[in-house]
């Protein structure tokens, strides 16, 4: 299992790990650093074409990958999640990624083509992952205070998708008042042993989701990002 960050701005002096992740917007400078980049073209809170979203992630790989570099697209964002204003249904982004996936592979097969995580906060958030299998992997966002509440989507999913190509490409504590804690303290307890116990789940790649823009109302605030272990 492959371990890193995904980074949501740039900071030369930080760790050079086995795996990264980004936006086109954000962060680029960081996770191109690393062998394995797994990059979200920034979808503005819209639906996107998806042939027109696939080439713009391959026009930007294409101009920041080097040779025998991993790259992968994420095929948008938490579409069962309201507040990305995607619209439509799980058979909608269905639809969708089956067209942005046929058209990443006609302009470059070598990029791999990822389901996009989805919400777990939402009741349905797994029915949206029907159809996966097409996919080069899945990405799961995974956020908890605790380990049981973080790995709870993950056993979820790969109890009913066993077999398929899975990261856990947001990983934190979670947004808003109620969601503070100590991260070092986080890190320590419930991220170290997600990690082993995702390992264990058999994903490909864990990214720490570093945004540091959600407010919180503790120490916490300004503590530097936890540190990731290298991978297994």
């Amino acid at each position: 299992m492959k371990t890193g960050y995904f980074h949501v701005g740039d900071d030369p002096g930080s760790a050079i790990l086995p795996a990264a992740g980004c936006l086109d917007v954000a962060g680029v400078g960081s996770a191109f650093r690393s062998d394995a980049v797994w990059l979200r073209v920034y979808e503005h809170k819209t639906r996107p074409d998806p042939e027109r979203y696939a080439e713009a992630g391959v026009i930007f790989l294409t101009a920041h990958r080097r040779p025998g570099q991993r790259v992968a697209l994420v095929g948008g964002n938490e579409q069962n999640n309201p507040f990305e204003t995607w619209g439509g249904t799980a058979a909608d982004y269905r639809e969708w990624f089956r067209r942005f996936r046929a058209k990443v592979t006609s302009l470059d097969d070598s990029i791999e083509c990822w389901w996009a995580g989805m919400s777990p906060g939402f009741p349905d958030w797994l029915d949206w992952y029907a159809g996966c299998e097409q996919a080069d992997g899945v990405a799961l966002h995974l956020y908890g205070l605790n380990q049981d509440e973080l790995m709870r989507p993950a056993r979820v999913f790969t109890a009913t998708y066993p077999g398929v190509i899975w990261g856990g490409l947001e990983i934190n504590h979670g947004v808003g008042r109620g969601r503070e804690c100590d991260r070092n303290v986080w890190a320590k307890g419930v991220l170290r042993p997600s990690l082993d116990d995702m390992h264990a789940l058999g994903a490909g790649v864990a990214l720490y989701f570093t945004y540091d823009g959600w407010t919180q109302d503790d120490p916490s605030v300004g503590q530097a990002t936890p540190p990731i272990a290298p991978e297994p």
